[in-house]
């Protein structure tokens, strides 16, 4: 469904934050993407979201090159982004947000109760978890055929990042493939069913997200209780 092969990304003035990333995604399946702050794990998702360009390397959509299209031209052709920090437009109502993205809403809403519930309520007024569904809602609602989801737990309470996780399950069993970027490793590998290590701007590690579960290394690293211990600001 997605391959990225020889992927190298920079910002003005600086060395490759990415090098040589070679990944692979197929079709109907969770990829996870696990790393430290700063690994370049964001950066990989703006890059194939077409809002940074590569420095080297090809990114194919279903065997098609997307590696110079625009982002816009993305999203029609099923690579949606969620990013960080959810970017819902607070001032808007909830409903306006999603007339935004699409308004055949048929079966989508359905797994957001929450967002009805607040249907005419500013995007801006919900808590840190309702804004979250909003956002993922937002990005069903563009049909992806890859959803590429950007720490999509950050800030949120266990409780609602659990429902979250859950929800990534079911959009996977729904048939949509997704590309997890997530400072909860635990989390994001028990979902996933490949996953890769990124440091420093290179994979150092791969496997099924059960294997990289066991690997000691990798639990030495990522796992140690460490990603839900981490201090954040916790909205409900």
């Amino acid at each position: 469904m997605l391959e990225i092969s020889g992927l190298s990304i920079r910002y003005p003035g600086t060395p490759d934050i990415v090098r040589d990333l070679n990944l692979s995604l197929a079709e109907h399946t969770t990829f996870a993407l696990i790393g430290a702050n700063g690994a370049g794990k964001s950066t990989t998702l703006k890059a194939l979201a077409g809002l940074l360009r590569p420095s080297a390397g090809r990114v194919l959509l279903e065997g098609r090159d997307i590696t110079r299209m625009s982002a816009h031209r993305r999203v029609r052709a099923g690579l949606v982004l969620v990013p960080e920090g959810r970017a819902v437009l607070s001032r808007m109502s909830v409903r306006e947000n999603l007339l935004l993205a699409g308004t055949d809403q048929n079966g989508i809403l359905d797994r957001f109760p929450i967002l009805t519930e607040r249907w005419n309520a500013a995007a801006g007024s919900l808590s840190g978890g309702e804004q979250q569904m909003l956002a993922i809602a937002r990005g069903l609602l563009l049909r992806p055929k890859v959803l590429l989801l950007d720490e999509p737990s950050l800030g949120l309470s266990p409780l609602m990042a659990g429902q979250v996780f859950d929800l990534i399950k079911d959009i996977r069993a729904d048939g949509t493939t997704v590309l997890l970027v997530e400072q909860n490793a635990r989390r994001a590998l028990a979902v996933a069913d490949r996953a890769a290590v990124l440091e420093l701007g290179a994979v150092t590690c791969t496997g099924t997200g059960a294997e990289l579960l066991d690997d000691q290394a990798v639990a030495a690293a990522y796992l140690g209780g460490r990603a839900e211990a981490d201090p954040q600001p916790v909205s409900a």
